[in-house]
């Protein structure tokens, strides 16, 4: 009987901010660095060398996932799931494991790592199947790059932005996978559309553990922007309300303060008006140029007066 290794992924977002021009004269204050690149990490289950019966060992699951555990059942030979650390001999093991990557973020990397244990002869020839069908089959040997022996315990990493897939045959009967696999699916995308990754690992082993992680970065400013000679500081940042702009100009001149979103388009101008020389404050009430208040997200605000220009990245949240 062939076993069955099953893997259903989604994903989700979020979701950034224009215009009022108070000038407030500020002591001038030092520029702060951005958040450089994060790491979430998502464990399930305790790292205990499959000791059953904590807490941790039986994890909340989502519909989707609890379907596929359904689906899984209902194969000949079957006999109901297992919960972590417990043998999976003909009984598969469910996780649920959300997740959130910030609006406006790029993902650099994103790996799933689970400790197992072999408990039959036919993990050989367990692999993942998507459900809805996103997605063809991924066989467990092409993650490991080894069949598992009975009784070993394995650590399985999945880059989730090249899986090795397979899309055409399955090992005959109770047989073996052969040959490379015939591409390989980035993931990403659609497990940031849906927020969590649900995965039911097949019926032929027993789960100790599993951890997600996601490294992400915010983009660098749009191109075509000049050199930042003049500092410039937003606080609060991060931030969800009314935004302060401090900056100090040399001379005066007409000064244009403007806040882009990622892709490049203008989203607010808070000031436009004539200063300096000396330390300015403009409020930004998160307001788009339409009056709308802006989503939430990475927005980039420039600076220009005269030959003084300056730069900072800011985060708008909900």
């Amino acid at each position: 009987m062939r076993r069955v290794l099953i893997l259903a992924a989604a994903a989700v977002g979020l979701a950034a901010a224009p215009v009022r021009g108070d000038m407030v004269p500020v002591p001038g204050e030092e520029v702060g660095d951005f958040p450089r690149p994060e790491t979430l990490r998502v464990q399930v289950g305790d790292i205990d060398g499959f000791h059953p019966g904590d807490p941790l060992d039986t994890p909340a699951l989502s519909a989707d996932c609890c379907d596929i555990l359904a689906f899984c059942e209902a194969q000949p030979g079957m006999s109901g799931h297992a919960c972590l650390d417990e043998y999976g001999d003909d009984r598969p093991v469910g996780l649920t494991m959300p997740f959130q990557v910030p609006f406006g973020a790029r993902v650099l990397s994103a790996e799933l790592e689970f400790v197992y244990l072999a408990v039959s002869q036919y993990a050989c020839n367990d692999f993942f199947l998507t459900t809805p069908n996103e997605f063809p089959a991924f066989a467990l040997r092409d993650i490991m790059g080894c069949e598992p022996d009975v009784g070993g315990t394995y650590t399985g990493r999945i880059d989730l932005t090249a899986v090795p897939t397979r899309t055409t045959g399955a090992p005959a009967g109770e047989g073996h996978w052969s040959g490379p696999p015939d591409t390989y699916t980035d993931l990403v995308a659609a497990l940031r559309r849906k927020g969590r990754l649900d995965l039911v690992l097949g019926d032929d082993v027993a789960v100790d553990y599993a951890v997600l992680r996601i490294t992400w970065e915010f983009p660098t400013p749009p191109p075509g922007w000049g050199g930042d000679k003049v500092p410039v500081l937003i606080l609060p940042n991060p931030g969800g309300g009314d935004m302060t702009i401090s900056f100090t100009l040399a001379r005066r001149a007409m000064a244009v303060i403007e806040v882009f979103d990622v892709a490049g388009r203008r989203v607010a101008v808070p000031a436009h008006a004539m200063m300096g020389p000396g330390p300015f404050r403009v409020a930004w009430d998160g307001r788009t140029v339409a009056g709308a208040p802006a989503p939430a997200g990475t927005y980039f605000v420039r600076l220009q007066a005269g030959e003084e220009s300056g730069s900072a990245k800011l985060l708008r949240l909900r």
